[in-house]
C-alpha cells in the first residue's frame, strides 16, 4: 500500500485502521449509553437497543441527557457525584462526535502541516451551503493526532464501563439480559486491557 501523502494515496493503511478504530471505540461507548439508560430506566437492555435502534448518537444523546435532567430518577439511583460523571461522560461523548461523522460521511483532503489530513464537506443545515475543510486554519490531524483522539476516545469507553460497575447499573443489567450477555462482556472487558 502506498505511503500516507504520496502522490498516488493521501490515506494510508495508518489512517484506515485508526479510522476503523475511532468508529468502532465510538460504537462501543455509545452502547455504554444505551446500557446506562437500560439500568436507569430498570428495563432489560432488549427492550432499550429496540427503542434506541432508530436513533444516531445525536438524539441518543439527547435522549439520555433528557433523563438525566429528570433529576429526581437520577439522584435517587445514582446520587449526585454519579448524576454528575453522568453529565460529563455524556459531554465526552459529543465532542468525539464530528470526527467520528467525519470518518463515516466526508472525503478528507491534505492538511497544511506536512503530513496531515482534514475533512472536507458541505453543510446545508443552516439553509446556505457553506463548505468546511477548505481553508488552511481548520482542523487538520496527522497520524499522531488520530492515535491520540482514538487512546482518547478508548478511555471513554472503559470510563463508561467503570461508571455502570461503580454505580451498580451493570450488576442490574446483568440479571436481566439473555441474549446481550455476550456484547456486556466484550464492551468492558479486562479493565487492565485495552478494548
Amino acid at each position: 500500500m502506498p505511503k500516507p501523502n504520496s502522490e498516488k494515496q493521501l490515506i494510508g493503511h495508518e489512517h484506515l485502521l485508526l479510522f476503523g478504530g475511532i468508529t468502532h471505540i465510538y460504537a462501543r461507548a455509545e452502547f455504554g449509553l444505551k446500557v446506562v439508560m437500560a439500568g436507569l430506566l430498570k428495563v432489560d437492555l432488549n427492550t432499550i437497543m429496540i427503542l434506541t435502534e432508530p436513533y444516531g448518537s445525536h438524539q441518543l444523546r439527547n435522549v439520555l441527557s433528557s433523563l438525566n435532567k429528570n433529576v429526581a430518577i437520577i439522584l435517587k439511583t445514582l446520587g449526585p457525584k454519579n448524576h454528575e460523571r453522568l453529565i460529563d461522560l455524556i459531554g465526552q461523548l459529543k465532542s468525539f462526535g464530528p470526527l467520528r461523522n467525519n470518518i463515516a460521511h466526508t472525503q478528507w483532503v491534505a492538511g497544511k502541516r506536512p503530513g496531515s489530513i482534514k475533512p472536507i464537506r458541505l453543510d446545508i443545515q443552516s439553509g446556505k451551503a457553506k463548505y468546511h475543510g477548505i481553508h488552511d486554519e481548520e482542523k487538520n490531524y496527522t497520524l499522531s493526532d488520530l492515535r491520540k483522539e482514538a487512546e482518547a476516545l478508548q478511555q471513554l469507553q472503559l470510563d463508561i464501563y467503570k461508571f455502570l460497575n461503580d454505580t451498580g447499573l451493570l450488576e442490574t443489567i446483568e440479571e436481566k439480559i439473555e441474549v446481550t450477555k455476550i456484547v456486556i462482556e466484550s464492551f468492558g472487558g479486562n479493565s487492565d486491557k485495552k478494548p
